[in-house]
This record gives structure tokens, C-alpha cells and sequence, in this order.
């Protein structure tokens, strides 16, 4: 099932990104994924309600053997003249399941669901910077082993020492 939401306020904007994040959860699409969708599909919105006009955010998850599931992500123009082409921007990522959902798509106004959703963002960013601590550790691991194994090499970020002639 195809969820599509109509987008032409920068409120309209922020359900759709809500629901959209809802879905992909619900999908089993993974945190980093998820957050790298969100923050695609947010600056694709922003880009698109800087144009003016209504546009269309569509998303679905989908079995595409042999790969598995996709969750697929389109946000094309509702407004376009005779005519005129503008290309739909997709994104497409890895998800757990196409299962069909009870109806999520419609995020309200209430207080309590937009702090969810807020919460909901947040704790996607803090895994992605647990990787990044983790990922930076390492590399700084790797870095004083290098050093040590073999202090003339270059390191990333700075240059080999000079050796005598």
C-alpha cells in the first residue's frame, strides 16, 4: 500500500516527514538508514516548498527479489503547467518486511505525538553518533599502531617526519 501525502506548508511538510519516519520504522528500516532517509527527504522538502507550488510525498515498501524489501520514497510536483517536466526525486532503501500496515499516515496537531516524533528522531541521531565514536576510536587506534609500527609513514591528516640523510 502506497501511503501519499499532500505537501504545500511547511507544517504539511513535517506530518509527512513524521509519518514517513513512522513507516520506515514500522518497515523495519534501520536507524542509520532511516535517519539518512529523513534527512534526504527533508532537504528535498525544503528545496521543493522553496519553489512554491504543491507537491506529492509518496512512500511504500515493496518486494524486490532478489534484494529483499525496499522502502521506496518519491516526492514529485502536483502543480505542474502543460507541458512542463520536472523530474520526481526517489530514494530507496533496505527495510525488513512489506508488510501491510494499519493506517499510520496521519500525524495530528496533538502535542504528544509531535514530541514522540521529535524523541523518535533524536534517538536515531544518537546511534548514529555512537557509530561515529566508535568509528573515530578506531580510527585513532589505527592511526598511534601505524605510528608506532612504523613511524615514517604518512598518517591522514599530517605529514611523515623528515629522516635524515
Amino acid at each position: 500500500m502506497t501511503r501519499t501525502w499532500h505537501i504545500s506548508s511547511v507544517t504539511d511538510a513535517a506530518r509527512a516527514r513524521i509519518a514517513t519516519a513512522r513507516l520506515a520504522t514500522a518497515h523495519g528500516v534501520s536507524p542509520t538508514e532511516r535517519a539518512r532517509l529523513v534527512t534526504a527527504l527533508t532537504a528535498q522538502l525544503r528545496q521543493c516548498l522553496t519553489k512554491g507550488g504543491t507537491w506529492l510525498l509518496s512512500a511504500r515498501a515493496a518486494a524486490t527479489p532478489p534484494a529483499g524489501s525496499r522502502f521506496l520514497v518519491e516526492v514529485t510536483s502536483a502543480t505542474q503547467r502543460p507541458g512542463e517536466f520536472r523530474q520526481p526525486w526517489r530514494l530507496t532503501v533496505g527495510c525488513a518486511q512489506e508488510a501491510e500496515l494499519p493506517d499510520s499516515g496521519h500525524v495530528g496537531d496533538d502535542p504528544v505525538t509531535l514530541a514522540e516524533a521529535l524523541f523518535g528522531a533524536d534517538e536515531d541521531a544518537a546511534l548514529l553518533l555512537e557509530k561515529l565514536d566508535e568509528q573515530e576510536a578506531l580510527v585513532a587506534f589505527h592511526r598511534e599502531e601505524l605510528h608506532q609500527t612504523n613511524p615514517g609513514a604518512e598518517v591522514a591528516g599530517g605529514e611523515a617526519p623528515a629522516r635524515p640523510a
